[in-house]
């Protein structure tokens, strides 16, 4: 199963980089104090987490 993992600083960014990749069904879940997205599509999983939280 590929996995794609990228870093975003927030939702807004995150969601350009998910159009840029030409996802069309896309759920979108944050973690809470993660501030961390996954995405999920088909057998994709996309994980988007801000660099600056570590």
């Amino acid at each position: 199963m590929p996995s794609i993992f990228i870093l975003a600083e927030q939702e807004l960014l995150a969601n350009r980089i998910a159009l840029n990749l030409q996802m069309c069904d896309i759920i979108i879940t944050y973690l809470g104090l993660l501030e961390q997205a996954m995405f999920f599509n088909g057998e994709e999983r996309f994980f988007i987490q801000s660099p600056f939280l570590r």
